[in-house]
């Protein structure tokens, strides 16, 4: 797991949906070369397809061995009645709950330099507003160190191991809540 990826053409989607197939469906199989031919069997041009247009599309086209049975998003800013952050550290931890289920999150980078600024122990460090593309990740688990100052989510991103701690990092919950701008609920088939 947490295999680095080249990412050619926005396809973070894609391996954020990998890496969650591959941590709840223990015998999924999914190489980097099956996403790519997964996107180009829709001949897909663009810089990233919307998520909800590669899940649709999983019900019926496997990524690899993953297919996708349901999805659901969780938040969604440009949509009234998914903008609710007060709710949403709830819903991601019941549907991660479910058997087959992996949650999916976006946060938008730098357009000039895509980078996620970490502290030498792996914990996100916000740098201001973020005006670029949004990038996809799975969200691994929650944590928390005694306080409630202290604790927040473990997400593992496809840049390899070499980024953060092992390719995860961790972010505070109000970062978490302030930065994010998608998070998605993916129930696989077993």
């Amino acid at each position: 797991m947490n295999k680095r990826f080249a990412q050619k053409g926005g396809k973070c989607t894609g391996f954020a949906i990998l890496n969650a197939g591959e941590r709840v469906v223990p015998t999924a199989r999914v190489s980097e070369e099956d996403v790519y031919k997964f996107y180009e069997a829709f001949d897909d041009e663009r810089e990233g397809m919307r998520v909800s247009e590669i899940l649709r599309k999983m019900r019926t086209v496997p990524m690899g061995s993953l297919f996708a049975a349901s999805y659901e998003e969780l938040y969604n800013p440009r949509i009234r009645t998914l903008q609710d952050k007060a709710t949403l550290l709830t819903r991601a931890r019941a549907a991660m709950r479910k058997p087959y289920t992996g949650v999916i999150v976006g946060f938008k980078l730098m357009k000039k330099k895509p980078k996620i600024k970490l502290t030498k122990q792996g914990v996100f460090m916000k740098t201001g507003i973020h005006d670029g593309d949004m990038h996809m990740m799975f969200l691994l688990d929650f944590w928390r160190d005694g306080s409630v100052n202290n604790r927040g989510v473990i997400i593992e991103n496809s840049w390899g191991k070499d980024f953060g701690k092992d390719g995860l990092f961790f972010m505070k919950t109000q970062d978490f809540l302030d930065e994010i701008e998608g998070c998605i609920s993916i129930t696989f088939k077993p």
